[in-house]
């Protein structure tokens, strides 16, 4: 898989719409962690059915794409297992030639869906290897089609929050953003921290000590003291 090209061409090319299902011409493979079983976003058995942001492979693993869609899909595959990337567990679920990846591309909408995957996605922090920087700000882009709600004037508000979490995978209290200029996104992939974390969410001494968690504030001030005066300190002085 690390050695594997995104391409989502050569994935279309092994995916046909059949009777409003889609099968695999050739054969693939599904991955998504196994977490989204835990959560409610997957179940494995005899009805198998899992959150539409996934990695789809090639049989032979050369080639992969991520599907990125807020809806659940149910599916048939023809074997599972259960794989280990950066020591966390995957569900890795196989589909011969002529089986079925998509039992009904009618999708229900499901506005729950919304709310569960923000606290494990942002609130927590738990973004599978497979998801990109720029797959994380388009997650809920489909929220209105597919969950029936509305995030207000612009899903793009969520990039807020997405970009507080993403840091550099080299020194996780800076920003990822602030060094997307200088490195290659495709190799260079942020680290996420929970957002419900005071040491790394709160970004001040004050915010930090003022928050939920004193103890948990109090050390990360210690280990990571502010450098700078911000807004809320000027406010509150003032």
């Amino acid at each position: 898989m690390e050695n594997a090209k995104r391409d989502k061409d050569k994935i279309l090319e092994i995916l046909k719409e059949v009777n409003g299902q889609v099968i695999t011409t050739k054969g693939c493979k599904i991955i998504f962690p196994v977490r989204f079983e835990m959560i409610g976003l997957a179940s494995i058995g005899s009805e198998t059915f899992f959150y539409g942001l996934f990695q789809i492979l090639t049989l032979d693993g050369n080639y992969y794409a991520v599907h990125n869609c807020l809806s659940t899909i149910y599916s048939s595959p023809d074997s599972v297992a259960t794989i280990t990337v950066d020591d966390v567990p995957y569900y890795e679920l196989t589909y011969l030639a002529g089986s079925t990846v998509i039992t009904s591309t009618d999708l229900i909408q499901n506005g729950n869906l919304i709310g569960k995957i923000y606290r494990e996605l942002i609130n927590r922090g738990k973004v599978p290897y497979y998801v990109s920087y720029d797959d994380m700000n388009r997650v809920f882009s489909t929220a209105k089609e597919y969950t029936g709600h509305s995030l207000g004037d612009s899903f793009e508000a969520l990039a807020v929050p997405i970009s507080i979490i993403a840091r550099n995978p080299n020194d996780v209290n800076q920003y990822y953003r602030e060094i997307l200029d200088e490195v290659d996104p495709s190799v260079v992939k942020p680290t996420y921290v929970p957002a419900s974390s005071v040491n790394f969410a709160a970004s001040s001494t004050l915010t930090k000590l003022t928050g939920s968690y004193f103890y948990d504030g109090v050390v990360s001030s210690l280990n990571n003291p502010t450098e700078e005066t911000e807004l809320i300190d000027y406010v509150l002085r003032y």
